[in-house]
């Protein structure tokens, strides 16, 4: 059941129904490599034959079904937010809602315990530190929110770099800060997102590289959905924000593919579970924050 690797499926999508499944696969190009009929007993097969891709499933009570069973084969589910909307423009009680609203939903489609989170554009900034209480009371256990960069719209230039325990009067909580290479005393973003787009693969490559190397520390990688979608509908908007959005499109998928075979990527818990282990040996474990 498993595809061939001339056309290795980038994205799958399964349509439910309640005895037979139709599926629909596509590769890098946007183009179909597969469709078939599965029966219910042959779904799981066929998706532990496949490498870890997109899938997508139809909103639906099955669906949440399939979703756990699916994320049971490997991969980590964390929470985005719901309205994705900027944390600073929030009050508390809207965060708090926001926040509650998506583990909910996550948790009951995927049937795992959320422990993660990270905000709608990095926007845990000095001015909304108290969205770390928030999450830490709705039972978040890592925040990747800040990010330690100069930028327009989020940014805490001064906060460390690595994964670090910040202690909070709701309790504590790990920090998994976006990743950057310190060089001539400031802090450059090689985190992946609009800047995986816009600079060259081989900036993204050292960067990482660096930081393993050097720092002796993990690397942090973000990519949204349509980063990878080419084809996606194009809006009027202003010239900077057409700049973001839209550079690269064409480009990421293979980048993203060669970067998975370049480095070797873990979850997150996995991460900091292991980077808590490593305490006594030469890489550093988990420090606080100052």
């Amino acid at each position: 059941m498993k595809i061939s690797a001339k056309a290795a499926p980038t994205t799958i999508g399964l349509d439910i129904a309640k005895n037979v499944f139709q599926v629909h696969a596509v590769d890098d190009a946007g183009q179909v490599v597969l469709r078939r009929k599965l029966s219910r007993g042959e779904v799981l097969r066929f998706f532990e034959a496949q490498p870890k891709t997109l899938v997508g499933i139809e909103a639906c009570g099955t669906g949440h079904y399939w979703a756990r069973e699916i994320a049971a084969l490997g991969h980590e589910v964390a929470s985005h937010g719901y309205h994705h909307e900027l944390v600073y423009t929030l009050t508390p009680t809207q965060f708090r809602e926001d926040v509650r609203r998506a583990k909910q939903a996550i948790e009951d489609a995927a049937g795992c315990v959320v422990r993660g989170y990270r905000a709608p554009s990095f926007t845990v900034t000095k001015a909304s530190l108290w969205a770390l209480d928030v999450l830490i009371e709705e039972g978040h256990e890592y925040d990747a929110s800040i990010f330690p960069i100069h930028h327009d719209r989020y940014g805490m230039p001064g906060a460390p770099r690595h994964p670090h325990l910040i202690d909070r009067a709701a309790g504590r909580i790990v920090e998994v800060p976006g990743s950057t290479v310190r060089l001539m005393g400031a802090n450059l973003p090689i985190a992946g997102g609009g800047y995986f787009r816009l600079l060259p693969y081989a900036w993204t490559r050292w960067g990482i590289h660096h930081v393993n190397q050097n720092d002796r520390q993990p690397v942090t990688f973000y990519l949204h959905p349509w980063e990878i979608d080419p084809a996606q509908p194009r809006f009027e908007v202003s010239r900077a924000t057409a700049l973001r959005h839209y550079t690269g499109l064409g480009a990421t998928r293979a980048r993203l593919s060669r970067l998975m075979t370049d480095f070797r990527f873990h979850s997150i818990s996995s991460m900091l579970a292991l980077h808590t282990a490593t305490t006594r040996s030469q890489a550093p474990g988990l420090v606080y924050a100052r």
